[in-house]
């Protein structure tokens, strides 16, 4: 039995969610969907490899642990409290992402009704990724991915997809597996070598 919870997480969410399409052009519509559908899976992979490549073994293992524990705390949500997306219920919100390509709205409510945006898995796998690559002498990527994150947030809000209580509660998913996840894997040694302090 599924609870539709939209109601209340819009009860919760701030009245200001349509502050983040004050401003809607094509262009910028595109480059969300890009961060996305594509810069974001991109991040959560990419961690892998290069944790992988500089041999960085226990932020390997916390990674992985706490990717795997994001999905499970979230597939009970995505089961069971249903919520949909902004831009289908909110009459000050517009579903840019899917009005501009339609192609991409058939395919993705072939399998996905849009209602479970509760937590954003999104925010919880990005902001999982920059947990651990904190913990780095990654000095580039670091930057790189705090400012891709901040993208991956707006670029959840702006298209009409997630509400603002997702995202928190995506990043309080996340806080939550990593320090779940390196209590797991103690490091006895430090964290980073100096190979990777320019990357």
């Amino acid at each position: 039995m599924c609870y539709d919870g939209t109601a209340f997480i819009e009860a919760i969410g701030p009245d200001s969610i349509h502050i983040f399409q004050e401003v809607v052009f094509p262009l910028l519509t595109y480059i969300m969907t890009f961060s996305y559908m594509v810069a974001a899976p991109f991040i959560i992979l990419f961690t892998f490899v290069i944790l992988g490549y500089y041999r960085e073994t226990v932020l390997f293992k916390r990674y992985s642990l706490m990717i795997s524990i994001d999905y499970l705390i979230a597939f009970p949500f995505f089961m069971f409290f249903n919520v949909s997306t902004t831009g289908l219920i909110l009459h000050t919100m517009q579903p840019l992402m899917y009005e501009q390509f339609p192609l991409l709205f058939s395919a993705v409510t072939a399998i996905d009704p849009l209602d479970n945006c509760f937590p954003s898995l999104h925010v919880t796998m990005v902001f999982s990724a920059l947990l651990i690559v904190l913990g780095t002498y990654f000095k580039h990527y670091k930057i790189f991915i705090c400012v891709a994150f901040l993208t991956i947030v707006f670029s959840v809000l702006y298209p009409g997809i997630h509400w603002i209580p997702d995202v928190f509660a995506g990043m309080a998913v996340a806080l939550t597996t990593y320090y779940a996840a390196k209590s797991f894997y103690e490091s006895s040694r430090p964290i980073s070598s100096g190979t990777s302090e320019n990357l």
